[in-house]
């Protein structure tokens, strides 16, 4: 019985999570008005999102689903490119999915495409066979060492 309280409960703080965060309904809709509309961004910019169980950056999140508008209005609005509980980093997100513009986003910002001991962002690129991701990531890697 205090399984299901508890599991109820969690579920109840789920709902919390994702209906206080206006980003995932505008990420979901795809629509770059509704992302462009979101009433108080930066105040919701650092907010928890939660996808299959875990919680996930909303800019974590945009870079999974290849919202790049959302992406670099989250990034505008200050979204912590390390605020990732869950180990989710955007810049390896964007690479594993092959999105360019939100790389290039990322990048802008000050991200770096270095891996972080484990997978590497360029390995998760070429791993998917997203080539205009595994040359941007190179061209990346090769300014930061300079």
């Amino acid at each position: 019985m205090k399984k299901i309280a508890l599991l109820v409960l969690i579920t109840g703080l789920i709902q919390t999570v994702n209906a206080q965060n206006p980003w995932k309904k505008a990420i979901d809709s795809k629509s770059e008005q509704q992302v462009l509309s979101i009433a108080n961004p930066r105040e919701n910019a650092n907010k928890m999102i939660e996808v299959d169980g875990s919680l996930m950056s909303p800019l974590a999140y945009a870079c999974l689903y290849s919202n790049s508008v959302a992406v670099a209005k989250l990034l505008e609005y200050g979204a912590d490119m390390k605020n990732n509980p869950d180990g989710h980093n955007p810049v390896k997100i964007a690479a594993r999915v092959g999105c360019v513009e939100c790389l290039q986003s990322l990048f802008n910002s000050g991200a770096s495409a270095a891996g972080d001991g484990s997978i590497s962002p360029l390995e998760l690129a070429k791993r998917g066979k997203h080539e205009k991701a595994v040359a941007l990531i190179e061209k990346q890697l090769k300014a930061e060492t300079k």
